[in-house]
């Protein structure tokens, strides 16, 4: 006799259909949790995205606002006018008016053009240049600075420390202009001896 073939146990059988179920109804509701998931984050992100974007634009904007420095002009410094020319013309100016002069008798005590004496002559000279100057040599010689190299309109002094007793307008070149003496005229000549002194007014 041929031995029985051993029959499966009718529960393995059964068993399998039944987890191969399981195992699908399983892996179908973990696809349906990760499709879930998926949709959920799916739709979460934009709005965050979003969201975040435009709170960073605002503050992107109202940093660049707040922040913002408008460009000034730079400041002009206004332009100094021109002082005023004073009236009373350069040591130049102060030759060509005596020379005007020239010609003119000396007369002791004069101070017009209708005669002058040597500090009458300076002082009406230097007045019509605009500047007060003493009338007499002497004075003339105090008010005046002392200079060791004169210009023209210079004035050259005669004397001593003390007096002078004659004055001119030094014109440059070792000449200067004056009214030398009673008898004489307003002319240019050379400067003579040793001036005890040449003055700027």
């Amino acid at each position: 006799m041929k031995p029985k073939a051993k029959k499966k146990p009718a529960t393995q059988a059964k068993s399998t259909p039944r987890k191969q179920n399981t195992a699908r109804t399983t892996a179908a509701a973990q696809t349906r949790t990760e499709q879930a998931s998926a949709s959920t984050r799916t739709q979460v992100r934009p709005r965050t995205s979003s969201v975040s974007r435009s709170q960073v634009r605002t503050v992107a904007t109202t940093t660049q606002r707040s922040t913002y420095t408008p460009r000034t002009q730079p400041t002009q410094r206004p332009v100094s006018q021109p002082k005023a020319q004073p009236t009373v013309p350069s040591t130049s100016g102060v030759v060509a008016i005596a020379q005007r002069y020239l010609g003119t008798p000396y007369v002791y005590g004069g101070n017009t053009p209708a005669g002058f004496d040597c500090s009458g002559f300076t002082s009406y000279v230097f007045a019509q240049a605009g500047k007060s100057i003493p009338r007499t040599a002497t004075a003339q010689m105090f008010a005046s600075t002392k200079v060791s190299n004169p210009q023209p309109g210079d004035l050259v002094f005669y004397g001593s420390a003390s007096y002078a007793y004659h004055v001119g307008i030094y014109m440059g070149n070792g000449m200067m202009v004056a009214a030398p003496k009673p008898g004489d005229v307003v002319k240019i000549q050379a400067v003579y001896g040793n001036p005890v002194a040449y003055g700027r007014l």
